[in-house]
């Protein structure tokens, strides 16, 4: 890019900063989101580039805002700075880039992790190269990762790293280097140095299934999915005989790799009332025809919660919203209730509208076995589907197509930047 130096306002550079903290903000929860589709991500994505490149077209005029960004106390401020560091194209821009991410911490530090999953990985290397063997366990830990999610991992030590930062004292530091296994993935364990690298794998997640953090078990879970560790469906079906509520995320995973044999588990979870209304989630996940009859009666419950999330679960397993009418509050508050006011609303699911429009799709779909948002997934993913479905559905048949060891995205792949041409329409 050439630099247009001295023609930038500044007050429209710091719209530009402005604009990017908000737009990272909304992206970084809307990867693994319901609420939204490939086609608006790119969208949004595009937003985000012509801000980035507004600012990356002022090279050293932006200097002083990007400066001031990066020690912010929030990440999408950072996040924002950091990624149109990492993408100037400029000698000074790179060195810079380079050596903030080498010194920088808290927020920055994780704006950096982020920002350079989304930065064009060769200009880098070198940097990445020295950060994953640096002592600072975070630093590494974050290099590590970057190497990962662009598709692999630098030297032949670097993988041995990442499983001794896996049982880090820091909990951060163990959930990313299991985050960073998922994106290598099982291919990456097929042969040459991955096939060392299987035996030791193994080894650690035996010594970490017991790990204190909720989130770094559920990280470790997941990455099981992705490298399709033999032991992880046994595993999980061992956490539904007697589940508590932080049991929940485990056990969508047990929905979305199960096999039919394990509905009836799913099911007595989802009638456990104590679990609380998150449980419907997995029935939708599940995307087993069998589950709609429990989701339709819940959607008929008194208790707001529960139908509003049976009618979510019922628009994961069809495409059908069937909330309709006034929103109301989502509980009830006492009258002397000083935050009744700020009580969300929600609109309640309409159970007969629900069950007529179930009843159409199984005429339309007789022999399906498993649905996603009304499509048939049961012997695989229609082409079109990956770019129909929302990006939470769409995460589920992506893990569930790699641990069947059928063609999908890949971790990385999710969350890839931007999301465009190709990537809009098949997933690919």
């Amino acid at each position: 890019m050439l630099s247009l130096a001295g023609e930038w306002n500044p007050g429209l550079l710091a719209r530009h900063a402005e604009a990017l903290d908000l737009l990272w903000s909304q992206r970084l929860a809307a990867v693994r989101s319901p609420d939204w589709t490939v086609a608006a991500l790119a969208r949004h994505d595009e937003r985000i580039e012509a801000h980035a490149d507004g600012l990356v077209l002022a090279a050293d005029e932006a200097d002083a805002l990007l400066e001031a960004r990066l020690g912010a106390d929030e990440v999408p401020a950072a996040l924002g700075a950091a990624h149109v560091l990492l993408c100037r194209e400029d000698a000074r821009g790179a060195r810079w880039a380079e050596e903030a991410f080498l010194a920088a911490s808290g927020p920055a530090l994780e704006a950096f992790r982020l920002a350079l999953r989304f930065a064009p990985p060769e200009r880098h290397g070198a940097a990445l190269e020295r950060a994953a063997k640096a002592p600072e366990e975070a630093r590494a830990v974050a290099a590590l990762a970057a190497q990962a999610f662009h598709g692999g991992l630098g030297g032949l030590g670097q993988p041995f790293r990442l499983l001794d930062l896996a049982r880090s004292t820091e909990t951060s530091v163990r959930r990313l280097a299991w985050e960073a296994i998922s994106f290598l993935g099982a291919d990456a364990l097929g042969g040459g140095a991955g096939a060392s690298l299987r035996p030791h794998l193994a080894e650690r997640f035996r010594a970490s299934l017991g790990d204190p953090d909720a989130a770094v078990r559920q990280a470790l879970l997941v990455a099981a999915a992705w490298t399709r560790q033999p032991w992880l469906l046994e595993t999980l079906r061992a956490r539904a005989t007697a589940p508590a509520p932080d049991d929940l995320p485990a056990l969508g995973l047990l929905a979305v790799l199960g096999t039919e044999a394990d509905l009836p588990r799913l099911l007595e979870v989802a009638a456990t009332a104590a679990l609380g209304p998150d449980r419907f989630a997995l029935l939708g996940a599940s995307g087993r025809p069998a589950a709609a009859e429990p989701l339709l009666d819940a959607m008929g419950s008194e208790d707001h919660p529960s139908a509003v999330a049976a009618a979510a679960a019922f628009r994961t397993l069809t495409g059908v919203d069937v909330t309709r009418g006034e929103r109301v509050p989502l509980r009830e508050a006492a009258p002397d209730d000083l935050d009744a006011r700020f009580v969300e609303t929600v609109r309640l699911p309409d159970p007969g509208l629900a069950r007529t429009r179930w009843q159409a799709l199984r005429r339309a779909l007789p022999g399906a076995t498993r649905l996603c948002q009304g499509l048939d997934v049961g012997v695989g993913v229609p082409p079109e589907a990956w770019a129909l479905v929302d990006l939470a559905s769409r995460a589920d048949l992506a893990l569930r197509c790699c641990f069947e060891r059928r063609t999908g995205p890949g971790a990385a792949e999710l969350e890839r930047f931007p999301r465009l041409g190709a990537d809009e329409t098949d997933g690919t």
